[in-house]
């Protein structure tokens, strides 16, 4: 049986109740870090329902200072990702306090399913060319332009912030000349 769809888990939350859709919603709001637990725990349903009715839980932090979105690569059918995504907002631009963007900590985590999801969110320009489905297309345009207005947060990838353009450079002539002797 295949995972259901972000389209509907929104028609069965529609299909709730007010007081139902509240009280699931409420489920992030038990203590201050609810919607973590939320995220870790699976509750698609809950984490709907409250992103719904507050959004700026998308940019909670825990006690390292990541967001839901860093941890949503623990939902290997990127259901999460989609809930917290759905919506353009900054999370995919908020580094945790080792420097990680969420693509980051899904890469290192080897949740690359997921991370591949949060790639084009990540660098919007970059995919907006070559996406044909309108509805994606539209939805990289909007994160576009939340990037625009951060005034282009630094996405450069945490294992590279240490390195200068120069040594980068080095550092991949190297890497191919390694490569090449292995052949």
């Amino acid at each position: 049986m295949s995972e259901p769809s972000l389209d509907e888990l929104k028609r069965y939350v529609d299909s709730l109740a007010p007081e139902q859709q509240n009280a699931h919603a409420q489920k992030a709001h038990a203590h201050d870090k609810s919607v973590f637990d939320l995220v870790k725990s699976g509750d698609r349903v809950g984490l709907y329902c409250a992103v719904k009715q507050n959004p700026t839980l998308l940019q909670q932090r825990d006690e390292n200072n990541m967001t839901p979105l860093h941890h949503a690569g623990g939902d290997k059918s990127g259901m999460t990702h989609d809930i917290l995504t759905e919506a353009p907002n900054n999370a995919p631009w908020i580094r945790d306090k080792f420097n990680r963007l969420p693509l980051d900590v899904m890469r290192e985590a080897g949740q690359h399913q997921v991370a591949n999801k949060v790639e084009p969110l990540t660098y919007p320009s970059q995919f907006k060319q070559i996406e044909d489905n309108l509805d994606k297309a539209m939805h990289l345009k909007a994160y576009e332009e939340r990037y625009r207005t951060l005034e282009r947060p630094d996405t450069m990838p945490a294992h590279m912030k240490g390195f200068k353009p120069k040594e980068m450079a080095q550092g991949f002539k190297q890497n191919q000349k390694g490569n090449e002797r292995e052949r």
